[in-house]
C-alpha cells in the first residue's frame, strides 16, 4: 500500500478534461474577440468626432522667453559681491524720508554690542 503512494503518477490522455480545456479556449478566443470590438469601437468613434477635435491645439504667437545666459557668470557675481561689500562698509541713506541711514557692518555691531552692555548693566 506504501508503494501505491511512492510512485510518481504519470500524465496521460485519459486524465485531462476536454470540457475543460474547451471552456479555456473557448474563454481566450471571447476575450480576444472583446479587445478586437472595443477596439474596434473606439476607432470608429474617434473618426465620427467633428473634424476640429483631432487638431493639435493652437500655440500663442507670444512664446515664452527663456532663462537669460550670463556670458560671464563670474564676473557678474564678483561685481554683485563687491557691490555688497561697498554697502556693508559704507555710510549712506536707507531711507532719506524717514531719516534711516544705514553704518558700516563693524561700527554697527559695535553699537549693538555698547548698547546691549549698557542695558545688562543697569538692571
Amino acid at each position: 500500500m506504501n508503494e501505491d503512494r511512492d510512485q510518481v503518477r504519470t500524465a496521460s490522455m485519459h486524465d485531462l478534461s476536454v470540457l475543460g480545456v474547451g471552456l479555456g479556449a473557448a474563454l481566450i478566443l471571447a476575450g480576444i474577440v472583446f479587445a478586437l470590438g472595443l477596439a474596434w469601437a473606439m476607432i470608429d468613434m474617434r473618426q465620427a468626432w467633428p473634424s476640429g477635435a483631432n487638431q493639435p491645439v493652437p500655440v500663442p504667437s507670444e512664446r515664452i522667453r527663456g532663462p537669460v545666459l550670463e556670458s560671464a557668470p563670474a564676473r557678474d557675481r564678483d561685481a554683485y559681491e563687491q557691490d555688497k561689500r561697498a554697502r556693508l562698509n559704507a555710510y549712506g541713506w536707507s531711507d532719506r524720508a524717514q531719516g534711516r541711514v544705514h553704518v558700516p557692518i563693524a561700527l554697527a555691531m559695535r553699537l549693538l554690542a555698547q548698547r546691549r552692555a549698557v542695558k545688562e548693566g543697569g538692571r
